[in-house]
Parts: structure tokens; C-alpha cells; sequence
């Protein structure tokens, strides 16, 4: 388990490790801002946002500024609050990073170099977080929907491509349908064998 602490007397932000046995200790510390979210990456590095900036706590300690101001704010006001407009961060089995840009409308995937491009731009939503499956295929949430998003990004630059499949939801609805009508049956067929 990974959280951070601030100091306002010392200026200063701790980052801290629980291990499997309970033992905790500050793996990390600097001096930031804002942060928002934090994720550990399954190699070891903690990644998390301060403000809008991207940055990488090595297994070491060090700190590296992966992206800087990732949230370009071309979908919002100059008055709205900036500090909220990066929600969710995931990641690749390539090492690329994810981000959904709630205020821009989009996924960035940021590079192990640093550089970050949109891979999918929505017209009439606000995309939350994402994940990818065991198939590699990128799911994300937008608004109150959970959205299959097919992209593909040749070596030359972004190319994306959109695509909602929502059949699978109303299949699976269909089969935990049916599943508790058939189990509602036998419970009320037992309950009037048992009083009888």
C-alpha cells in the first residue's frame, strides 16, 4: 500500500510504503504542490500527479518528471478550477501511460520518453478512468457508461479510431437475469413442497 503525507511546517510531501506484514516506511520525499492521484506500477515505480504534471518515484526513491501539463484546457473555460481536470491513470504492458483529460475530453497515452498524444477524443462525454483486459482491449468510463474503445497508433502518429460495443453488457445483464429468475423458482417450488 502507497499514500503520501505533507508537512506544511517542513514544506514538504512523504511518500510511504505498508509492506505485507504491516511495516511502513518513507521510501520517498520532496517538495510539490498538489497531488492528486498515485498508482504503483506492477515493476515497482509510483507513479502520481501534481497538479498536471506526471511524475515516476523510482524503486530507489528518485524522482522523474514523466509529462508537464498534460490538461491543455481547450474544452473549458479559463475560469474553471485546472487542478481537477486529470482523473484516472493506468498503464500498457508497453510501459505507456494513460490519463483521462476529463476537461479536454480525452485519453492521452504519455511514452516512457515523455511524449503524450491523445488516443481518443469523445464528442458528447466526460471519460473518467480506463483499463485494459487480458486481450489488450482499452475500456474506459465516460460519464455514467462503460465504453470498448478500439484504437490503433501506427509508428508515424495517432490514428484513432472509435468504436462502442455495448452488447456484452446486455448480455451479461440477460444471463444474471435469468440466473436469479431460475434460482426465485426453485426457492418458491421448495418453500411450497416444505409446507405442504
Amino acid at each position: 500500500m502507497y499514500w503520501y503525507e505533507a508537512s506544511v511546517e517542513k514544506d514538504s510531501v512523504y511518500f510511504i510504503r505498508k509492506d505485507t506484514s504491516g511495516q511502513t516506511m518513507t521510501f520517498a520525499s520532496g517538495q510539490f504542490r498538489d497531488i492528486r492521484w498515485m498508482f504503483c506500477h506492477p515493476m515497482g515505480s509510483v507513479h502520481f500527479l501534481d497538479g498536471n504534471d506526471l511524475y515516476k518515484i523510482e524503486p530507489d526513491g528518485q524522482f522523474t518528471l514523466l509529462a508537464k501539463e498534460l490538461c491543455m484546457h481547450k474544452q473549458c473555460p479559463d475560469t474553471s478550477d485546472k487542478k481537477h481536470s486529470v482523473f484516472g491513470i493506468w498503464w500498457d504492458d508497453q510501459n505507456n501511460i494513460y490519463a483521462a483529460i476529463y476537461e479536454d475530453r480525452c485519453i492521452l497515452q504519455i511514452t516512457p520518453n515523455g511524449e503524450f498524444h491523445p488516443i481518443y477524443q469523445s464528442t458528447d462525454g466526460f471519460p473518467i478512468n480506463g483499463l485494459f483486459d487480458h486481450q489488450k482491449q482499452l475500456w474506459i468510463l465516460e460519464n455514467e457508461e462503460i465504453r470498448k474503445i478500439d484504437f490503433k497508433i501506427p509508428s508515424s502518429g495517432p490514428d484513432i479510431v472509435r468504436k462502442y460495443d455495448t452488447s456484452y453488457l446486455l448480455l451479461i445483464g440477460a444471463v444474471v437475469l435469468l440466473g436469479i429468475t431460475g434460482w426465485l423458482i426453485q426457492y418458491f417450488f421448495h418453500q411450497r413442497k416444505s409446507t405442504h
